[in-house]
């Protein structure tokens, strides 16, 4: 958060004020200090030594991000000593990543493509020691679409990594892309909001999968049931709603989840039903 003076009555001036904390902050913590943390989703401390997070001489990593929590820019999880019991994690909140990387193009003269270009040396750097480091799965995935795609193209490379993870069933990976998707939609301007949404939508519904395999592992058919959605499905029904009516327990949840996994029409070799919740 950015706070300013109480004093402050005129909305324009409100504005101005936060502005210019912002730019006070990213001076002292240093420009590219400050884009290195607001770029990527999240770091390591062996991370970002490894990789070169550009921190001042006398300055370890550990001591910026110090600076940088003070300031209200980073969060932490793990020990914040070098000998600590748990590696250390950090990264700037999304509710301020926006605002902090709107300050760093009105420091480049209003050029995001400054700043695009600034977050892609930093994806190259993080790539290129990969084999070096142990990488969060986001911090991965981020640096690999930022540095493989031009800024335009980001969004459906984003949208088409989720959903081939979906597909194959890594929905640990598809996690780790929409986790760095929440960063990316910061940088990529256009289209990122709907593809990030659309890939969010993916992983829901591959997680709804998996929990439909639990639940159907057990599932076993009645034929009263299942046969009368085979007959209002088939071809030549001259029907067009089904009402399932019974006490519970009888099945009608079990069935609606057979139905919407898709097992249904595989069982009876027929075409994927359409399903809206």
């Amino acid at each position: 958060m950015t706070a300013v003076s109480g004093e402050l009555r005129n909305p324009v001036d409100v504005d101005r004020a936060i502005r210019k904390r912002r730019m006070d902050i990213v001076r002292d913590l240093g420009e590219r200090c400050t884009l290195w943390l607001a770029a990527p989703p999240l770091w390591t401390r062996s991370a970002a030594e490894t990789t070169g997070f550009p921190v001042e001489r006398d300055e370890s990593v550990t001591d910026f991000v110090r600076r940088a929590r003070a300031a209200g820019w980073c969060k932490t999880r793990g020990s914040l000593r070098a000998d600590g019991p748990t590696e250390l994690r950090f990264w700037m909140p999304d509710e301020v990543r926006r605002d902090v990387l709107d300050t760093m193009r009105e420091l480049a003269r209003g050029d995001m493509r400054t700043v695009q270009s600034n977050a892609r040396d930093v994806a190259t750097s993080v790539v290129r020691h990969a084999g070096e480091v142990d990488l969060p799965g986001p911090l991965r995935a981020w640096a690999e679409l930022c540095a493989e795609a031009e800024p335009d193209d980001i969004p459906t490379r984003l949208l088409d990594r989720v959903q081939e993870a979906v597909r194959v069933h890594d929905l640990g990976g598809a996690q780790e892309l929409v986790n760095a998707g929440k960063a990316l939609n910061a940088v990529v301007e256009g289209t990122a909001d709907n593809q990030l949404t659309r890939a969010r939508l993916m992983l829901d519904l591959g997680l709804e999968r998996r929990r439909d395999d639990v639940v159907l592992s057990r599932y076993l058919d009645r034929p009263e049931l299942s046969n009368a959605i085979a007959d209002l499905l088939a071809p030549a029904a001259g029907k067009w709603a089904l009402h399932l009516r019974g006490v519970g327990g009888v099945g009608k949840s079990m069935l609606i989840r057979y139905l919407r996994s898709g097992k249904f029409a595989e069982d009876r070799n027929l075409r994927p039903v359409p399903w809206h919740a």
